[in-house]
């Protein structure tokens, strides 16, 4: 096919023709037989919305890929529901259940006293493995200064 004839193709014809083409070519080898540069070939496609998919090894129009995309999300919602549920449901159940918040003056106020405690052995396993599980988002000193600091203010006679 002359370059002239390519041109004078409607655009969905040239995609179709590019498409056969690019099964078994590439790109720059159609340019060349044709005696053109690849971007006289790619520009009116492209103007006109299409994008070379390179796992499909097609031109697609761009909407076509975006729905594509949107298919295989509603596939994947689809596939994985129940599991979604389940992983909702009991994300809201422990939230309700424990709602540990650091006291945003704590997080605030960063200095420190280096000191040493002696604590129960059994629990500071239960301790460390509720941190470990659940909490490692908090630092345990910011967790320890939580519980001394709630303490305080249960116990303090006022």
């Amino acid at each position: 096919m002359s370059i002239v004839d390519y041109l004078n193709l409607e655009i969905e014809e040239q995609v179709k023709w590019l498409n056969k083409q690019r099964a078994t070519k590439q790109l720059k080898v159609i340019a060349q037989e044709m005696g053109v540069g690849a971007y006289v070939l790619e520009k009116p496609i492209k103007s006109a919305g299409y994008k070379y998919d390179s796992n499909r090894r097609r031109y697609v129009l761009q909407e076509q890929e975006r729905d594509g995309i949107r298919q295989d999300a509603l596939q994947f919602l689809e596939d994985n529901l129940e599991v979604l549920k389940d992983l909702i449901l009991r994300t809201a159940q422990s939230k309700e259940e424990c709602r540990f918040v650091i006291d945003p003056l704590l997080l605030a106020n960063r200095t420190y006293k280096p000191i040493s405690l002696r604590i129960q052995e059994d629990v500071y396993k239960r301790f460390s493995e509720l941190f470990q599980r659940q909490y490692q988002h908090y630092k345990m000193q910011d967790i320890v200064s939580q519980a001394l600091l709630e303490f305080c203010e249960r116990y303090e006679q006022k």
